[in-house]
């Protein structure tokens, strides 16, 4: 009776030690598969970003002999660009607009990004702080239906 009791014992154990397992393995199956769906979408939340990123369009201004060249820049109306500021000069210069509300300093050989936009069509001055009389430029903003206006950067 004793030995019958032990096994009938030990055998309600292991059962139950096979619930407890059976239960762990379910519930870490469900997070490893909660966790692969979240990796799945953030994966392809990054890829859709990155191409969003690869697609905007990038524009070069060159700073030379204190001048910005081009110092008419046209760009599409309604998109985010990003400005690529190069500086080709032996001093620093600072990017400032009032009109865009951007102020960046690029030093002497370097380069800087400044992002503008979305914007509504228009003309939006720019200049060098530090050499404001000389360094001067305007974005002009068009949709491409629009004829391009000769502007007066001075």
């Amino acid at each position: 009776m004793i030995n019958f009791l032990a096994k009938r014992i030990l055998k309600l154990q292991v059962s139950n030690i096979n619930r407890l397992v059976t239960y762990r393995v379910g519930v870490l199956k469900r997070h490893i598969t909660t966790l692969s769906k979240i990796s799945f979408y953030l994966f392809f939340a990054c890829l859709s970003i990155t191409s969003a990123w690869a697609a905007r369009p990038e524009f070069i201004i060159t700073i030379k002999d204190h001048l910005f060249y081009p110092a008419r820049l046209v760009i599409p109306e309604n998109t985010k660009v990003k400005l690529v500021i190069v500086n080709q000069d032996n001093t620093p210069e600072q990017f400032d607009s009032f009109d865009l509300n951007r102020e960046k300093v690029i030093f002497a050989g370097k380069k800087s990004v400044v992002y503008v936009g979305p914007l509504s069509a228009g003309n939006y001055h720019f200049f060098g702080e530090y050499h404001p009389n000389s360094a001067r430029g305007v974005v002009i903003v068009s949709n491409k239906n629009s004829k391009k206006e000769v502007v007066n950067v001075n």
